[in-house]
């Protein structure tokens, strides 16, 4: 039986622990309920924490809709999930037994997470390897200023889209503490294979 712990735990280093584990069964194709619900929480902490410190805005806010109708219902619809998930009375639907969940949505959100760290100077190789991946598979996304665009080439170069495990497996292999490691976004991006 696990010990009881207590453990004070921010805000930020919260959010950073449920995006590394959203990152972590999106790759390995485990739950998507699950990896949707981890990856919405981070982004709700992050996208306040920004609008408190005046930081980037996040793309899930869908600044590039054609106009705000469209806006709005990209908000309402990626959120759905989420809401479902979290709460029993809240999702907005008239049928309120079932939902359908959009992994293009839990993408954008880790995605978010990733570049919101990295706009605080504070990533981890888990966060620069699953938006290496993003923006490899995602060309009309703007990128990361640290993320260099010979990693995406090469990424592009020797994974499929369909070939994310592998890719996943290849870079945590070369991680000294997988689950804690704390490391330079372009180490990782940049050494061979």
């Amino acid at each position: 039986m696990p010990r009881i712990t207590l453990e004070s735990i921010p805000k930020l280093d919260a959010a950073i622990r449920q995006t590394e584990a959203a990152i972590d069964l999106y790759f390995l194709d485990y739950d998507p309920c699950a990896t949707h619900t981890l990856a919405f929480a981070a982004y709700g902490i992050l996208r306040d924490l920004n609008a408190k410190d005046n930081q980037i805005d996040l793309y899930s806010e869908f600044e590039w809709a054609k106009d705000e109708e469209e806006r709005q219902k990209l908000k309402v619809a990626s959120r759905r999930a989420a809401n479902f998930f979290k709460h029993s009375d809240r999702t907005g639907d008239k049928d309120d037994s079932w939902v359908e969940l959009n992994s293009r949505f839990t993408e954008m959100f880790i995605y978010d997470c990733c570049r919101a760290y990295a706009s605080r100077s504070r990533s981890t190789q888990r966060l620069a390897m699953f938006a290496a991946w993003f923006l490899a598979h995602n060309l009309d996304v703007e990128s990361i200023s640290e993320i260099p665009k010979e990693a995406i080439a090469r990424i592009l170069d020797e994974y499929k889209s369909d070939e994310g495990r592998r890719f996943y497996y290849d870079h945590i292999a070369r991680m000294d503490n997988p689950l804690m490691a704390v490391h330079d976004v372009k180490s990782l991006l940049t050494s061979k294979a």
